[in-house]
């Protein structure tokens, strides 16, 4: 049977897939074309890396894996999270996973490393992953307000099902020679008002060494209620990364920044090499703003949990583009079945699609047919 396919949709798909944001709780779908488990072999190794030739893994930790192809080679590659391109002061992190352990054996082709926030491991052949493009939710086609125009409803489950974690990046550009006296570790939680450090070009020891006094918590809540010494977060969320940016020498920071210096300069010299560091020139700019001579910049990557809500994008099915219009409350069918979508049923005849007809209801018989495949 020959298919035809819109030359219009076909040239979209990049530009679609180009604005995906990885959800929690993607999925690798139970309907889907067999390019699904082709796209993996097609991208960059920081998405996927696949074997260029048989071998076995030689070890493998919560870091890294390592690896001996039959002509003696040895390789390793990391088994850690890496942040994408910031975009207006937003970035997302990405996982990456292996399905191997220590002693197995590999052939041409097969996944070594995947990022798990687009890929799953196929579960009919464990040695290939499975592009993951959306989540499976029970809608009901019906002709309302909120299905007006390509919007679509939401359940308040489906909101928090279609949740993303979004790490935003709060830059604090500082003097080099300043005594940091307190600033939040990995893994802190702040809040928007909460400083990320408390500061001072004032308090050293009695010698002049630039180190921080132990001074008392009344002391450090001064501080922290004067803008200029305690920047605010300005986001909630969880701390999960730091890196400093560093305009000047080692030698000229105050003993503080340089221990932090020096923890964050090791960790970019694991991710990207040794030798890398976060020494920069004055061409290096914050936000348009060139970083001068004897000034640091500390990024903390702030990372937060964030719902579905109205005014969101989504896409339907497959293509069938829309926004978010309303979250309403969970109800279920008479079948005691959670609705979790509400659509339109013009809004797909207008744009002649019936893949979401057939995606649908073959997922619902699938569905089905697992639930009583596993109650047998």
């Amino acid at each position: 049977m020959l298919l035809k396919i819109s030359p219009k949709r076909t040239n979209f798909t990049s530009i679609q897939s180009g604005h995906t944001t990885p959800m929690d709780n993607q999925m690798v779908l139970p309907v889907r074309s067999q390019y699904a488990s082709v796209i993996g072999h097609r991208l960059p190794d920081k998405y996927v890396v696949t074997a260029k030739q048989s071998g076995k893994v030689t070890g493998i930790d919560k870091n890294s894996l390592t690896i001996r192809y039959k002509d003696g080679e040895k390789l390793s590659y990391k088994l850690t999270s890496w942040f994408s391109k910031e975009i207006g002061g937003i970035t997302y992190k990405h996982q990456i996973e292996t399905g191997l352990s220590k002693g197995s054996v590999f052939k041409i082709g097969d996944v070594l490393t995947y990022d798990s926030k687009f890929f799953g491991l196929d579960m009919f052949d464990k040695t290939q992953v499975v592009y993951k493009t959306g989540v499976i939710l029970r809608t009901v086609f019906i002709e309302d307000s909120d299905t007006y125009e390509d919007s679509i409803s939401i359940s308040k489950h489906a909101s928090r099902y279609l949740s993303i974690n979004t790490t935003k990046t709060r830059s604090i550009v500082i003097d080099g020679t300043y005594v940091v006296n307190k600033i939040k570790e990995l893994g802190d939680t702040v809040g928007n008002l909460d400083p990320l450090l408390i500061m001072s070009n004032v308090i050293e020891d009695e010698i002049g060494t630039g180190e921080a006094l132990n001074v008392s918590d009344e002391t450090l809540g001064v501080l922290a209620d004067l803008n200029d010494n305690s920047p605010k977060a300005k986001y909630a969320g969880t701390i999960v990364k730091r890196q400093v940016y560093y305009n000047t020498e080692l030698k000229h920071m105050s003993p503080g920044l340089k221990k932090l210096v020096k923890v964050t300069d090791a960790i970019l010299a694991e991710e990207h090499g040794e030798g890398m560091t976060g020494q920069v020139t004055s061409g290096y700019r914050v936000k348009g703003k060139a970083l001068e001579p004897g000034e640091l910049e500390i990024k903390f990557y702030i990372e937060d949990n964030a719902k579905a809500f109205g005014g969101d994008k989504f896409v339907f099915g497959n293509q069938l583009k829309g926004t978010i219009s309303t979250i309403f409350d969970d109800m279920t069918t008479e079948t005691n079945r959670l609705v979790e979508a509400e659509f339109s049923t013009k809004s797909e005849a207008a744009r002649i699609v019936n893949s979401t007809d057939l995606l649908g209801v073959k997922t619902t018989i699938l569905r089905e047919a697992s639930l009583i495949v596993g109650n047998m």
